[in-house]
């Protein structure tokens, strides 16, 4: 298994049977570098708990002298692994101390580190917002001479953070061209039917639909975002499927597509509140829902429905007003007095034209903003 694990099973798309063949072994049979093995073939498969399952078990069987290839010490590749794909997006600081300490690990002695050390900091980095710091590193790993010999896996998820990083830090020209370096890569990987051993892929879609969004394609932009979020459905890095919706919700607006943005945009709310995300997701889904709110409101007024357009505040209420939470408890939620909360509902309703909670959600809905 050893032997065939990156020649074939890999190269193939066919990390899961690897997987499945791995499972069925006795356990006495599992040494620490198929242990190893096993938990990347989880990680290409998106499955986080057989992962951490597989690194237990090399941790305890391996040695600091057991001997990996490419590598200055085993403990940097397991715990490597362990910070890219064994941990949510919720401990992406975590994650980002992790990675840095086997930064320090493998480069002790001015030596260079494994390639997958700086790649696995930049992603952990992105996961974590820091997207600055996270395309400054990833262009460096991206632009290695050796780029030529490496797995297209290894491939789409270098360009797939890399490209999302440098459209969230403004650099658009470089991503623009990382976009058709790895183009060719990402089309094989589509026509050969791996997407679900290529996690990579969805980031990069998601990063080549915004550009095309940014570029004024909005059509374009929606139809390879819509099948960027499938991909990243696929597999659980929610921050990466939170970010799909969030440009999908811009290009359908763009397009005219009112319901089908806010269809996005409360998709990225479930994923907010249901899957472990990073701190920063709360931040732009709050941004994005007010925006789309805004855009609501110009449009109600414009059309005479509504009389007077809502204030960003007013806005953050009436999506809170949705929900089960009492005043109180969306006074606290939004560092407000119950007071100056209920000051808003009765603005709220006043423009609205209504006179209860349930009515005001009813209207707004009506008028496209929420």
């Amino acid at each position: 298994m050893l032997r065939n694990a990156e020649t074939w099973f890999f190269a193939h798309g066919d990390a899961a049977s690897y997987l499945r063949f791995g499972e069925r072994l006795p356990g006495r049979t599992v040494g620490p570098l198929l242990a190893y093995s096993l938990a990347y073939a989880a990680a290409l498969c998106g499955d986080q708990a057989r992962v951490n399952h597989w690194l237990d078990a090399c941790e305890v069987r391996g040695t600091a002298e057991t001997v990996m290839t490419g590598w200055h010490s085993f403990r940097s590749a397991v715990l490597t692994v362990r910070a890219g794909f064994g941990m949510s997006d919720a401990e992406a600081a975590r994650s980002v101390a992790l990675a840095l300490q086997v930064l320090e690990l493998e480069t002790a002695g001015d030596v260079t580190a494994h390639p997958h050390v700086p790649a696995t900091l930049g992603a952990v980095l992105a996961r974590d917002g820091r997207f600055d710091e996270a395309a400054a590193l990833l262009l460096d790993v991206w632009q290695q001479r050796h780029r030529a010999s490496w797995p297209r896996w290894t491939v789409m998820a270098v360009a797939g953070m890399l490209t999302v990083s440098l459209v969230e830090a403004g650099r658009g020209e470089e991503c623009d061209r990382v976009l058709r370096e790895a183009g060719p890569t990402a089309d094989a990987v589509e026509r050969d039917g791996r997407e679900a051993s290529t996690p990579g892929l969805a980031a990069l879609r998601i990063a080549a639909g915004r550009r095309g969004y940014l570029h004024a394609d909005v059509q374009g932009a929606a139809v390879l975002l819509r099948r960027a979020v499938a991909l990243a459905e696929l597999h659980p890095r929610p921050t990466t499927l939170f970010l799909g919706l969030l440009y999908l919700a811009d290009a359908e607006l763009a397009c005219g597509n009112r319901s089908a943005a806010r269809t996005a945009l409360a998709r990225a709310r479930e994923v907010v509140e249901e899957e472990p995300v990073s701190a920063f997701a709360a931040r732009r889904l709050e941004q994005a829902e007010t925006r789309l709110g805004r855009t609501g409101t110009r449009t109600a007024v414009r059309s005479g429905a509504l009389a007077e357009e809502l204030t960003d505040r007013e806005l953050s209420i009436l999506r809170a007003l949705q929900g089960s939470a009492t005043q109180r408890e969306i006074g606290a939620a939004l560092f407000l007095s119950i007071n100056t909360v209920k000051a808003y509902n009765k603005s709220l309703y006043r423009k609205l034209g209504v006179a209860s909670r349930q009515d005001a959600v009813k209207a707004a809905r009506e008028l496209g903003l929420i």
